[in-house]
Formats: structure tokens, sequence, C-alpha cells
């Protein structure tokens, strides 16, 4: 989600006046949009406990959050 607002200001001799214009934009996925956890490389099918995921890593395990902070270690 973003949001804006834009105020301009006119000053002339006695005369001030301003306006306010502000908006928002929410951008949404479609139902084809990966999940984090799918990005991220965790299993999903069948999906399983965060506590069961977590007992499966190791050191052979490939997960793209391993991979990234690797490649700034």
């Amino acid at each position: 989600m973003g949001r804006a607002e834009l105020t301009i200001e006119v000053e002339v001799f006695f005369f001030s006046g301003s306006v306010t214009i502000s908006c928002e934009k929410k951008f949404a996925g479609s139902n084809g949009d990966p999940t984090l956890r799918q990005l991220m490389g965790l299993s999903t099918d069948p999906l399983l406990p965060l506590a069961d995921e977590l007992a499966l890593i190791d050191d052979e395990t490939t997960y793209g959050w391993r991979e990234y902070c690797d490649a700034f270690a």
C-alpha cells in the first residue's frame, strides 16, 4: 500500500491559500501468486506445521532464504 499527499500553498501580498491533495493505492496479488513460504523454498505439499518444517532443515537443504543470507556472508 502507498500513500501520497501534496500540498500547494500560494502567497501573494495579503492573500494566501493552500490546497492539499492526497491519494492511496493498494496493490493486490492474484490467486496465482506464490506465498512467501513458497518463495523461500519451504515445502508446501503437504503443508507441514512450522515446527516440523524447521526440524527438516539441515546443511544439505536448499532454501531461498539461506542462499540470500549466504550471498552477504
